[in-house]
């Protein structure tokens, strides 16, 4: 008989439980009525436990942290509680975990009987499956139907039709097809959850799915790695509409919550032995979860014939994308990856032929940043982080993002070496200035051609880099040139004016006096300091 125990601080409450439910009727025991959670769990310590029923609002430990606990202890150990109707969003945590169920106040016995027998037929199937875990046999299929969806179809009439009758296995149907079911997080599950009870609830998805269509089809399964690998068979051929239907149905309903699945359908084939051509197509039709995104279902047959040449018009792609870095126009950059990435689909590229696209897209954008001397450890590494990863991506968008983030980088690489040019230059026109100001053809023109650079470019960079244009930054440093001799030499304003660059000695007075509103003669006179 399945061992039963209840735990609610209201005793009165527990008793009539025990009392009220027809236990014989569901082949079952109450093998004590506890009043607090932690002897409940002391209990579980020792003795092996199918069903728990439970209240929600207990002192010291509430009904939420017994039942986490509880099912660390006993991993197949299912809880039912007994709750307020103002308490069921309360309960939703726990009932999260699949492993519980709830009954409101006030208790419907006959209603809860029900509950009793439903979750304790679900204790038989988790011990069933836990069983069905540590047998050889279950082993052996597994191996058997592997071995058949990846064999060559002489490999396999010659190795595993007596394998296949060893086991029990029936193949005699008229047509095959596989269809491959993607677990997206498995990871994140086995991490929250643990080991035992992904297998659990994995398992338990395909016994449901074998459930529902067992009657339609013939059925096997195998698993590797986070895929499920349905085998199934006819004696007539498939049919496509009914079949997303069926399997719309097995995601919507036969799946723990928790997964983020894909499913890939593949072709039909009418030989047993053909069958890795059918497991083959469902992994291609997988796959385009890369391209597609969020959608569940894949059919290999709604897939466009892949590109035949997907690397034409690459590099048009790649001058374009160097023309909006080199403009710095993140808006830009973001929507040249947003089309791209819809180029992709609407072409039906496969993976190896984005990540062939992708790494011709890096090896422009590393040499344009040579060819601007760009030196950023940080984009080296982002790059180096996305070939890395490359193959780890489960979608366009993740690898567009991350190619996005790159060519910011560079952009941002770019005006800084830009304004270190710009500065540099602009140094460069400083010194020629201040070592040339007694030359009387000093001019614009002359500095511009000095360092070989459009006129009307300089000038902007000057003035962007000083707030001033490079003719009055001449003035400027004759006038001071000037006052300087006028205050520390006895020269004649008219040599002074021919050291710095004048040739007519009533010009550079006139622009002196402009520039400081007083004559040469009364600074020098009046000993003006400026």
């Amino acid at each position: 008989m399945q061992k039963v125990i209840i735990v609610d601080d209201n005793i009165t409450t527990a008793e009539g439980i025990r009392e009220s439910i027809d236990w014989e009727s569901v082949n079952a025991t109450v093998l004590d009525i506890f009043s607090n959670g932690n002897d409940a769990l002391a209990m579980l310590q020792k003795r092996d436990i199918d069903l728990i029923i439970s209240d929600v609002n207990m002192p010291d430990l509430n009904g939420i942290d017994f039942a986490k606990l509880a099912i660390d202890i006993q991993t197949h150990v299912k809880v039912i509680f007994i709750s307020a109707y103002s308490e069921f969003e309360y309960v939703k945590e726990a009932i999260r975990l699949d492993v519980c169920d709830y009954v409101e106040k006030p208790i419907n016995y006959s209603y809860l009987l029900e509950v009793i027998e439903k979750t304790l037929q679900r204790v038989k199937d988790d011990r069933k499956i836990i069983d069905d875990l540590k047998k050889n046999r279950f082993d052996l299929i597994q191996k058997y139907l592997l071995d058949l969806i990846h064999s060559t179809p002489d490999y396999g009439q010659h190795f595993l039709l007596e394998q296949g009758k060893y086991l029990n296995i029936t193949l005699d149907e008229n047509f095959y097809l596989c269809t491959v079911i993607g677990l997206n997080n498995v990871e994140e599950i086995i991490n929250e959850f643990g080991v035992e009870r992904y297998h659990i609830w994995s398992l338990n998805a395909i016994q449901n799915i074998k459930k529902y269509l067992r009657d339609k089809y013939l059925f096997y399964y195998c698993t590797s790695g986070n895929r499920i690998i349905l085998i199934l068979g006819s004696t007539t051929k498939f049919n496509k509409h009914l079949l997303h239907e069926e399997f719309q149905e097995c995601y919507s309903r036969l799946f723990n919550e928790n997964f983020k699945l894909t499913i890939g359908i593949g072709s039909m084939v009418d030989r047993v032995w053909d069958l890795a051509k059918s497991y083959q197509n469902a992994e291609e039709a997988l796959e385009r979860k890369f391209l597609f995104g969020e959608q569940i279902i894949f059919d290999i047959s709604d897939m466009k014939k892949e590109h035949s040449s997907p690397l034409i018009n690459t590099k048009e792609d790649e001058d374009l994308l160097i023309k909006l870095v080199s403009s710095r126009s993140p808006g830009n950059i973001y929507s040249f990856f947003n089309k791209l990435e819809m180029k992709w689909a609407e072409n039906n590229y496969s993976k190896l032929a984005i990540s062939s696209y992708v790494h011709l897209i890096l090896a422009r954008l590393m040499k344009f940043t040579y060819d601007v001397d760009i030196e950023d450890k940080n984009i080296l590494g982002r790059v180096n982080q996305l070939i890395l990863q490359l193959n780890d991506y489960t979608s366009t968008e993740q690898i567009c993002n991350h190619l996005s983030e790159i060519c910011i980088w560079i952009c941002e690489g770019l005006q800084e070496s830009v304004d270190i040019y710009h500065r540099q230059l602009s140094e460069l026109v400083i010194e020629y200035i201040h070592s040339n100001y007694h030359l009387q053809d000093l001019s614009v023109s002359s500095i511009a051609e000095h360092v070989n650079l459009n006129l009307s470019y300089l000038g902007s960079v000057f003035k962007k880099y000083k707030s001033t244009s490079i003719s009055k930054y001449i003035l400027e440093v004759r006038m001071e040139k000037a006052q300087e001799l006028l205050h520390n030499t006895t020269l004649k304003i008219k040599d002074i004016s021919e050291k710095v660059g004048y040739t007519n000695q009533y010009y550079f007075s006139a622009s002196f006096k402009k520039y400081y509103n007083l004559t040469p003669s009364e600074i020098r006179n009046n000993n003006v300091p400026l």
